[in-house]
C-alpha cells in the first residue's frame, strides 16, 4: 500500500515538539509516501509565516523534503480536476461540504489510488476521505449487498481478478483505519467498516526499503556471497536451480543478476569461469584431471579423500585437487603391476 501524506503528518519532523511516533512511522514508510502539490503549497505558506533563523531552517528543511520526494509530488491536473468535480457533486447532492484544499488533496489521492494519512494526538489516521452519504440502505438494497457479500470470497480468489480490482473493493468497504504507531514489531489497527462495524487487528510493521517490487535482502545477501566465486551467468543458473525469481516473478538471467549487483554495489567476479584458481575445479574438470569417472569422484568427496565445497544448494561443487592429491589418488605412485588389470 502507498500513502499520500497530509500536511499535519509531513510537517512533524520539522516541528520542535513533533510526534516521535509519527516521525518514526514516516521514516519506516518513506519509500512508499507521496504528497500533493497542494500540501507543498500549505507548507510553503507555513514557512513564510515564520521569521529569522526559524524561517531559514524551515526553508532548508522544505528544500530537502522536495528533493527527497522527487517525482512523488502529485500535481492538480485535468484528470484530478474531473475526480474533484465528481466528488464535489456527490457531496453537494447529500448536503455535505469539504474545504476546497482538502477536496483537492482527496481527489489527488483517489485519482492515483493512494491512501491519505493524517496525524492527530498519539495516532496516525489512515483513510480515504469519503463521499459516503450515511443513508440507510433500503430492504432491496440490503438484500443485494448481502448477496454481494456471500459472493465476495469467490470473487476475491478468482484468477482473473486484478490487484487494482481488489484495491477498489477494499476502498468501497472500509471507511478508515486508525493505526497506533509504536516501536514494537507489530502495529495495532482499528478498521472502521462502512457499515459501522469496528475490528481491531495486529499487522507486522514493514521493513525499510522492502516493498512489493524490491529485491528481498536475503536474495541480495545470497548474490553477494555467490558473486565472490561465480560470474553473473553462473549465478543466474544457480538461482534458477534453486527456483528463485525476481520480485516481479521473472526468472533470473545474467543481466538481471548484473542489475542487482549494480544497485547494491556488489563487486563482480573477475574469473571467467570456475576452475580459474589454482587447484580449484568443477566436478567434471576434477574427474578429467584425475582420469576417473564422475561416480568415483563423488565417492572420494563423500569419504573425505578430496576437499570440496558448495556455497549454496544448486551451486556447482568446487573441488580442490593439489599436486599431492593427484599423485596420491592417481596411478603415478602405485607399485608396478597394481593397476595393470593383468591376471
Amino acid at each position: 500500500m502507498s500513502w499520500l501524506l497530509d500536511t499535519d503528518v509531513i510537517c512533524q519532523p520539522a516541528k520542535r515538539h513533533g510526534d516521535a511516533r509519527v516521525v518514526a512511522w514516516l521514516h519506516q514508510e518513506r519509500e512508499r509516501c507521496f504528497t500533493s502539490a497542494v500540501v507543498i503549497a500549505q507548507l510553503a505558506y507555513w514557512v513564510r509565516s515564520k521569521e529569522g533563523r526559524k524561517r531559514r531552517e524551515l526553508q532548508d528543511w522544505l528544500r530537502r523534503l522536495v528533493d527527497a520526494l522527487g517525482g512523488r509530488i502529485l500535481g492538480f491536473n485535468v484528470s484530478v480536476a474531473h475526480v474533484w468535480a465528481d466528488q464535489e457533486h456527490l457531496l453537494e447532492k447529500h448536503g455535505q461540504r469539504m474545504p476546497v484544499e482538502d477536496g483537492y488533496i482527496a481527489a489527488t489521492a483517489r485519482r492515483h489510488g493512494l491512501t491519505i494519512v493524517t496525524a492527530y494526538g498519539h495516532t496516525v489516521s489512515i483513510h480515504a476521505r469519503s463521499d459516503r452519504s450515511g443513508r440507510r440502505a433500503e430492504p432491496e438494497e440490503r438484500a443485494q449487498l448481502e448477496g454481494f457479500a456471500r459472493e465476495l470470497p469467490r470473487l476475491w480468489q478468482a484468477p482473473g481478478v486484478r490487484m487494482q480490482d481488489k484495491k477498489r473493493i477494499v476502498r468501497c468497504l472500509i471507511e478508515n483505519a486508525v493505526v497506533t504507531v509504536c516501536q514494537a514489531e507489530t502495529l495495532q489497527a482499528q478498521v472502521h467498516w462502512g457499515g459501522g462495524e469496528v475490528n481491531t487487528v495486529e499487522v507486522p510493521r514493514g521493513r525499510s526499503g522492502v516493498h512489493r517490487y524490491v529485491t528481498d535482502p536475503e536474495m541480495v545477501a545470497l548474490v553477494r556471497v555467490l558473486a565472490a566465486e561465480f560470474a553473473d551467468d553462473q549465478i543466474a543458473r544457480i538461482l534458477h536451480r534453486k527456483r528463485l525469481k525476481r520480485s516481479k516473478g521473472l526468472p533470473f538471467n545474467a543481466q538481471r543478476v548484473t542489475n542487482i549487483r549494480t544497485r547494491y554495489d556488489i563487486a563482480g567476479h573477475t574469473r571467467a569461469k570456475l576452475g580459474g584458481e589454482p587447484h580449484v575445479y568443477t566436478v567434471e574438470q576434477a574427474a578429467q584431471h584425475l582420469r576417473v569417472s564422475r561416480r568415483t569422484l563423488d565417492k572420494w568427496i563423500a569419504t573425505g579423500l578430496l576437499r570440496a565445497r558448495q556455497l549454496t544448494q544448486g551451486a556447482p561443487w568446487q573441488v580442490q585437487v593439489s599436486e599431492a592429491d593427484r599423485r596420491r589418488l592417481g596411478a603415478t605412485e602405485a607399485p608396478e603391476g597394481w593397476l595393470t588389470g593383468s591376471r
